[in-house]
Parts: structure tokens; sequence; C-alpha cells
């Protein structure tokens, strides 16, 4: 049994692998046992707030009848949330260039969408690009399975620290000053957004065929038989000709999938 140097509460890797089993079972995110710590960091205060002695002890609590909220709360965090605005932003370009020209009345899935800087990327660089009237007319659905960082993206309020990341020409159609460290997103641009809570891995459905599906360093947590029947779900959602975004470390691996690439890290779909 292991002594971590952050507290006196020992966490054997015994408890890990049970906490990170029930993660993967829950979320498809695997988690080795190099990310003990960052569990360990991440869990520690949460032992004290339930006034709970041991981490068998709080795997008592997920087995019991309480377990189900607590689970919630471990997932949330568990997640990775890490993002940025205009992250990758040659996908940015080739939605503007290439698809909206040829495209009205988009619909869009953000999925994995954190704490709303992607979606709301995708809804400033549309709204640039077409009248107010058009910009109304395309949707962003932004889906994540962390309740928190949705909140937080529903808020559609940011520190001015990330302003950099913000391309200058979105400022006047998009942005809002609401004081002297916070900035918050225009209307428009937040009434092409709508946010809700989905967990890849279980049984979801869309209502509509979609032309855009931006999913981004979102796969990489999962192995690659869950990568590859994600991705081809993405495919029975996507319209024909439409395009999915993937992270910079991430591929299609199923060649029998009916997408060809078409750019860097972007996947269309063809007749199979």
């Amino acid at each position: 049994m292991a002594i971590s140097p952050l507290s006196k509460v020992s966490f054997s890797d015994r408890e890990f692998l049970d906490i990170a089993g029930r993660v993967e079972r829950e979320t498809g995110i695997m988690m080795k046992l190099s990310k003990k710590d960052m569990m360990y960091a991440r869990l520690v205060k949460r032992l004290k707030a339930l006034n709970l002695e041991t981490f068998n002890d709080y795997l008592l609590l997920l087995s019991s009848r309480q377990g189900v909220g607590e689970m919630a709360f471990l997932i949330n965090s568990m997640t990775t949330n890490h993002t940025l605005f205009f992250r990758e932003d040659h996908h940015f370009d080739h939605l503007i260039k290439t698809v909206c020209p040829v495209k009205r009345g988009l619909s869009i899935w953000s999925c994995g969408c954190s704490s709303g800087q992607e979606p709301y990327s995708l809804a400033l660089s549309l709204a640039a690009n077409n009248t107010e009237n058009a910009a109304r007319s395309i949707r962003i659905l932004a889906t994540d399975l962390d309740s928190n960082v949705l909140a937080h993206g529903m808020k559609g309020q940011y520190s001015l620290d990330l302003l950099p990341q913000i391309p200058n020409a979105y400022f006047e159609k998009g942005l809002i000053r609401k004081n002297s460290t916070c900035l918050e997103m225009a209307p428009l641009i937040k009434s092409m957004v709508r946010f809700d809570q989905l967990n890849i891995i279980k049984p979801w459905t869309l209502r509509e065929q979609l032309d855009v599906i931006f999913c981004r360093n979102m796969l990489i947590y999962f192995d690659h038989d869950l990568q590859s029947k994600i991705i081809s779900q993405f495919c029975d959602v996507l319209q024909l000709g439409g395009y999915l975004y993937l992270g910079h470390s991430e591929s299609v691996r199923n060649k029998n999938l009916p997408l060809k690439m078409v750019g860097r890290t972007i996947y269309q779909k063809v007749a199979p």
C-alpha cells in the first residue's frame, strides 16, 4: 500500500484500480496507474468533505444507495476539461471557406464541448461570415458529460485573460465586456448554441441529420474499439457530404467507414 506524499490518507493501487474501473465502465475513459496521483489530488478533499477517513470508505459509499449521486461527482472530477478558443484554427478556416459557401442553415454538433470555448468559437466565426438572419438559422448543439463545465458554458462568461485567443475581427459582433475582469458572449452568439448533457458511450439519438461534427481531443481517452464505434455512430447521423473534424492526434482507424480525408484531421462522409 502506497502512502501519497500529499497527505496522510493512504491510497492503494487496488483502490485506485477499483475507482478507475468504475469511471471507465461509466464513461469509457481509460485511467492508467500513471494517473493515480491526479486522482488522489482530486478526490482527497472530497473524502474530507464527506467525513470519510479512507478511500475504502469512499468505495463503500459508491456501492451504496447514495452512490448514484456521488458517481456523478466522481465523473465530473475525473474528466479533463482543457480547452481553448479557436484551438486548431485550420478547422475553422476550412468550415468558413469550404462549408459555408455551399451550405446555409448549418446543423453542427460540438461533442465534448467542455466549458463552451469550441461551440462559441464556431458561433463567433459563423456569425462574422453570415448575415444576422443567416446566423440565426445555424444550430450548434454542444454536449459534454461534465455537468459543471456545461453550466459554465451556458453562462457564456469568460475571463478577460482569454481575449488573446479570440481574433479581433469577432469582437464587435460577438463579445460584450461585462466588467474589468469578465467578457460575455453577445445574445446572438448565445442564441446559436444549445448545451446539453450527453454520455457518448451510452445509447443516444439525435433528432436530425448533421452537416458538421466537431469531436476533437476526446477520442484519445478511449480504447481503439470504442473509438471506432463512436466514429461509426457519427457517420450514422452525418449527412452525405457532411464533415467530421477530429483532434490533431486522432484519426479514423476503421477504413471501412464512409469517410475520406479531405484535410488535416478533416473527414467528409461519402457514399459507401
